[in-house]
């Protein structure tokens, strides 16, 4: 009988106002034991007493944990602190501008690691919703995430290279087990604060060569004005991608990608496209506005 994992939700936050108390709450919705829970805010030092209020407010929530760090570490090494002060076996690393879906399916990401200990991380698809939460669309297609079960990295990790994607992001889509990330020597590069995170997962994914996928959307992603990716420019967006996606070949040394096709379907139209489709549907283009001119380039 497989021994049931236990589940640190950990919210790397810096000024998140009241978002950071909407996303705690959220995790009441989490079906899992108290005594496997632990809720986990590392403050990257904030200055506009969201952390003081989450503590008057959700006091009461059991498995909340909060922990200040003593000088702020960067958004990337804030990540890396996730990793090292969590106390239990899975980690989901939750963004304060987003929440925890009351649909999701947590109890069986937790199945999936505990009955295969090969399984490096569990993934699955989100929901994506403007600030407001209006709108709703979800995010889970072929190419993204597979049906519900185990499944071999490799050929899933060079299907979206190759199309030109980072695999398995959002970071917060994913269940990750402690242990492998511990065996392994696994840390988010911040040299890499746009596409680190598909880096990382893609190298846990290989550590083992086992994926899980389940089918149901874990959490909602919206579009808030505060997430670091609506200033960064096009150049540096495309030179992290880059990187990325020759990081993750390196780790796949038996099955190298074809990181031409890679470049190329990255610099396609369809992505330009792509992002402005997107934006419409959360309410904000100004930043794919930008990039589709970066991409044009000068008139």
């Amino acid at each position: 009988m497989p021994t049931a994992l236990s589940l640190t939700v950990a919210i790397p936050t810096y000024n998140a106002g009241n978002d950071l108390l909407r996303c705690v709450e959220s995790c009441r919705c989490l079906e899992v034991l108290q005594t496997d829970l632990e809720v986990l805010v590392i403050d990257n030092c904030s200055t506009d007493g969201s952390v003081e209020r989450l503590r008057e407010e959700h006091g009461d929530l059991a498995p909340l944990r909060i922990v200040r760090n003593e000088a702020n570490c960067g958004r990337v090494s804030n990540w890396n602190r996730c990793l090292d002060l969590a106390r239990h076996d899975v980690l989901l690393v939750l963004f304060a501008s987003d929440l925890i879906s009351p649909d999701n399916d947590v109890a069986g990401a937790l199945a999936l690691l505990s009955e295969e200990p090969r399984c490096a991380l569990v993934s699955g698809p989100f929901l994506e919703s403007d600030y407001a939460l209006t709108s709703l669309a979800l995010v889970g297609d072929r190419s993204r995430c597979l049906p519900h079960g185990y499944y071999r990295c490799s050929p899933f990790i060079r299907s979206r290279v190759e199309a030109g994607r980072l695999p398995f992001v959002p970071l917060q889509a994913n269940f990750l087990r402690l242990d492998l990330v511990s065996r392994h020597g696994l840390r988010f590069d911040p040299k890499l604060p746009v596409s680190g995170d598909g880096l990382f997962l893609s190298q846990l994914a290989e550590s083992t060569g086992t994926v899980g996928f389940v089918a149901a959307p874990s959490i909602i992603w919206r579009a808030s004005p505060k997430r670091t990716h609506a200033g960064v420019t096009y150049d540096l967006q495309t030179m992290n991608a880059l990187e990325a996606f020759v990081r993750i070949s390196r780790s796949m040394p038996g099955d190298q990608l074809d990181l031409v096709k890679a470049y190329a379907n990255y610099q396609a139209p369809e992505y330009a496209l792509e992002l402005l489709i997107t934006a419409r549907r959360r309410n904000d283009l100004k930043r794919p506005y930008r990039v589709l001119r970066a991409w044009l380039g000068p008139a």
